[in-house]
């Protein structure tokens, strides 16, 4: 069991890194367009009457909003990246200061290649405030981790 729980985290891992890789190898357009009409639908959503608005307004509002989704986006996927990446320590059953090290540092050295990666994407830039809003995001993935893990541990030994 514990082989296979090995083999999976890394699948996981590595099919997750592909994810992020692939949403930063959008171009500026394509990527702008998938979040222009993602944060269009949560404005539907979170402030009625959005719709009824007049364009300008529409248009005002959606670009104020999209800077604060895109930057969720990256703490978020991020977050995911370092919970996977804590799962694999756990896996690996590393000693508990590299079990917490090891994924911190996988994060922030993939945050910093995702962000070198997006200077030769047309129209894409690197942006040294998105490796933080990344690497938080890991940060806060690998306490939800050893969180969940302490609360089984914990629920396992009654």
């Amino acid at each position: 069991m514990i082989k296979f729980f090995r083999f999976f985290s890394i699948v996981m891992l590595i099919a997750w890194a592909v994810v992020i890789f692939r949403f930063s190898s959008q171009s500026a357009d394509d990527s702008g367009s998938l979040s222009h009409n993602f944060t269009h639908r949560i404005l539907c959503i979170i402030y009625p009457g959005f719709n009824d608005m007049p364009l300008m307004e529409q248009l005002d509002l959606r670009h104020k909003a999209d800077k604060v989704v895109r930057k969720i986006a990256h703490f978020t996927v991020f977050a995911v990246f370092g919970f996977i990446a804590c799962a694999v320590a756990f896996a690996y059953m590393l000693k508990k200061p590299l079990r917490q090290a090891a994924p911190a540092v996988t994060g922030l050295v993939y945050a910093v290649s995702d962000e070198i990666h997006q200077l030769f994407v047309p129209g894409r830039s690197c942006e040294f405030t998105d490796v933080l809003i990344d690497f938080a995001g890991c940060l806060l993935g690998i306490c939800i981790t050893h969180l969940s893990a302490g609360a089984f541990l914990s629920a396992r030994k009654r």
